[in-house]
């Protein structure tokens, strides 16, 4: 977590995770969780970013894809945060 106290700003960066895909229709319920991490700097939303295959340009042209954290998702969300200790 990175926090700027001056700014009274925030940013949380953690994964990786499962994310549940709540568009997937796949038969087993395993197929249907995504690898993701979480970034986020607000209470009341979380955003997500999955791995999935995305494409590699150079030049214009695409020339392979790659597994990537390219999928962003966001999610309606109630964040509460806790500590140890004083700061």
């Amino acid at each position: 977590m990175n926090f700027l106290a001056d700014r009274v700003r925030f940013q949380v960066d953690t994964g990786p995770l499962l994310l549940p895909d709540f568009s997937a229709t796949h038969e087993h319920w395993i197929d249907r969780l995504l690898m993701a991490e979480t970034v986020y700097n607000t209470f009341d939303w979380a955003e997500f970013v999955a791995r999935a295959p995305t494409p590699f340009v150079v030049d214009g042209q695409q020339v392979a894809t790659v597994l990537h954290y390219s999928d962003y998702r966001a999610y309606p969300a109630r964040t509460t945060f806790y500590a140890a200790g004083t700061l």
